[in-house]
């Protein structure tokens, strides 16, 4: 696929969510879009699935609600990018760069993040796959924290509340509370269990 097809692709597409006469909903399914120059593209609702966009620049892009199940974004600059409600089910995110990326409500079930910069990013708060990335990462070489990452990924019919019923050894849990922190941002969604969580903690350290 060119330049130009790809531009037409995407013109059809706003069209489309726009309601036009003549526009259809972008197909880019198993799409080859290496190093593609999609930066700023409206791409909301569109079929990425299985698509190959291997480093490519998706930067500022609306992708909310956009199916990318197991497409190939290793490498992909994805910076400030609206990911809200897409489908990212198995998605290859190795080394790709989501930094302020909207992930909320976002399925990442399954997605590899290895290596991935989640700096600022706008979490998924219910996300299994993304919270324990992050915990795994901060776990280093230690046993008990990668335990825990590990139980936070495979319990995905477990919500906050399971979570933080569970009886482990306190100082472990406000480690990990204490590293999800500091992915918390202004106006975030954050489930009423695990605020509660964080203000018991606070309120905790206030009382020392």
């Amino acid at each position: 696929m060119n330049e130009t097809e790809l531009k037409d692709i995407i013109a059809k597409h706003e069209a489309w969510h726009n309601g036009e006469a003549g526009g259809c909903r972008a197909d880019l399914r198993f799409a080859k879009l290496r190093f593609a120059y999609l930066s700023g593209a409206h791409l909301r609702f569109a079929d990425l699935s299985d698509a190959h966009l291997r480093g490519a620049d998706l930067s500022g892009a609306d992708l909310r609600f956009a199916k990318l199940r197991f497409a190939y974004l290793s490498g992909a600059h994805l910076r400030g990018a609206d990911l809200s409600g897409a489908d990212l089910r198995g998605a290859h995110l190795r080394g790709a760069d989501l930094r302020g990326a909207h992930l909320r409500f976002a399925d990442l079930s399954g997605a590899d993040l290895s290596a991935a910069d989640l700096s600022g990013a706008r979490m998924s708060w219910t996300d299994h796959t993304l919270l324990s990335e992050i915990l795994f990462r901060a776990a280093k070489i230690s046993v008990p924290r990668r335990q825990l990452a590990g139980l936070v990924a495979i319990s995905r019919d477990w919500c906050w509340e399971d979570f933080l019923k569970i009886r482990i050894d306190s100082k472990l849990r406000a480690w990990a509370l204490n590293v999800l922190l500091k992915y918390r941002q202004p106006e975030d969604d954050i489930p009423d269990d695990l605020a509660n969580a964080w203000d018991k903690m606070a309120k905790a350290k206030g009382n020392k």
